[in-house]
């Protein structure tokens, strides 16, 4: 059988975001490099954003622009950078600087209200005209740039809210800070703006509340949040209050993990534990799309058991499943699809037990029927792909 690994691990959340692509700061922009004669204001070591008033009906904030400059594109005309805020690119537009603030929000609330005043400006400009995001062309290794020949710039306000989606396990508001709106950096930008996000005042909620990890790096110092509150959907997670074993196969095909490879990866207690609570589930196996809000529901999956006849799931026992790799051929509309990933090169199946009875492949009678014989050729579908 192809071979598996068995892991322990948290299930996290991956967030996505709808639009143009971010590069956060210090992720590396080895295309840009200072230019001989640029406008720069003084750069700031304050955070960006601070908070007015935070409650069970909303937040308030300021976000001000500490320190601007203006760097040589290299292939011609300029970018703006700001310190502490990441860069939103979409071809054909110029590289805007963004600064995007993640407000918890209570259940129930799909689209809070949003309004904005901008305290001040800048008239400070570049010498150079503004650089464009380059089109990608070509697809895999043979990608390549190419410069837009016509500007496409994009309409947006100062502050934009871009949705309401998940983020470890909370519903998060995505405020973005657009301080450069115009046709290039020629107007100026905007210094400051104090921006309000509201909704029916929600009861059940807390200040802070031992924020940490990811959650804490990126909501707002002292919001309100509402965990754990959402009975119709996190409530039911399969997730919660049970033991569990993480493992991915790189290839589709059939797997079989014993319980003394489980022992092995740290999950002693399935051992001496009912065969028929063994459970699996997994995701769809495919890569997210751009959507905010897209869910990845978890299914349970048909598995086999091999205990012996005894009941109990003990170290020599085995647990079969059939398991499906990222990369791997589908069954669309009776058209067959290759599916890829981007980002993974294993799919996850997650283990449980001690719990409600799972799900069990059914049996299928193998005795001789008067089928006809499968002949001498055979249909295979591969996949080379040349670098």
């Amino acid at each position: 059988m192809a071979p598996m690994t068995v892991l322990l691990s948290l299930f996290a959340a991956v967030l996505q975001f709808p639009g143009a692509a971010v590069e956060m700061p210090g992720s590396g922009a080895s295309h840009l490099r200072p230019a001989a004669a640029v406008a720069e204001s003084p750069p700031s070591s304050m955070s960006p954003l601070t908070v007015l008033s935070s409650g069970p009906g909303g937040l308030r904030f300021v976000v001000r622009v500490g320190g601007v400059a203006y760097e040589d594109h290299g292939g011609g005309g300029v970018v703006a950078v700001v310190e502490g805020f990441g860069l939103s690119m979409e071809a054909g537009d110029i590289y805007r600087p963004v600064y995007r603030v993640f407000v918890p929000v209570p259940p129930g609330v799909e689209e809070p209200e949003l309004e904005y005043r901008v305290l001040s400006r800048s008239g400070v400009s570049p010498a150079g005209e503004a650089a464009l995001v380059p089109h990608l062309e070509g697809s895999g290794l043979e990608t390549v740039e190419v410069e837009p020949g016509v500007a496409e710039y994009r309409e947006l306000e100062v502050v934009e809210l871009e949705g309401v989606t998940w983020l470890c396990g909370e519903r998060v508001a995505v405020v973005s800070f657009y301080p450069f709106t115009g046709h290039g950096y020629g107007g100026g930008y905007v210094e400051a703006v104090e921006v309000g996000l509201g909704w029916p005042v929600v009861g059940g909620g807390v200040r802070g509340g031992g924020l940490g990890g990811l959650l804490g790096r990126v909501v707002p110092e002292g919001s309100y949040r509402w965990p754990r509150a959402f009975p119709g959907e996190l409530g039911e997670s399969e997730f919660w209050g049970r033991p569990w074993a993480r493992l991915s196969v790189g290839e589709s095909g059939v797997y079989a993990v014993s319980g003394s490879d489980l022992e092995a990866a740290g999950c002693g207690e399935v051992t001496g534990s009912s065969s028929s609570s063994l459970r699996m589930f997994s995701g769809p196996g495919v890569q997210y799309g751009d959507e905010p809000g897209e869910i990845h529901d978890l299914v349970e999956l048909d598995i086999e058991v091999d205990d012996g006849g005894d009941g109990r799931f003990d170290a020599e026992d085995r647990v079969l499943f059939y398991g499906r790799g990222l990369w791997r051929w589908e069954l669309e509309g009776g058209f067959l699809e290759r599916l890829s990933h981007r980002y993974a090169t294993h799919n996850v199946y997650w283990l449980t037990w001690g719990g409600e009875d799972g799900r069990r492949m059914s049996e299928v009678g193998s005795a001789p029927d008067g089928s006809p014989e499968w002949g001498n050729t055979l249909t295979h579908h591969a996949w080379m792909e040349e670098e």
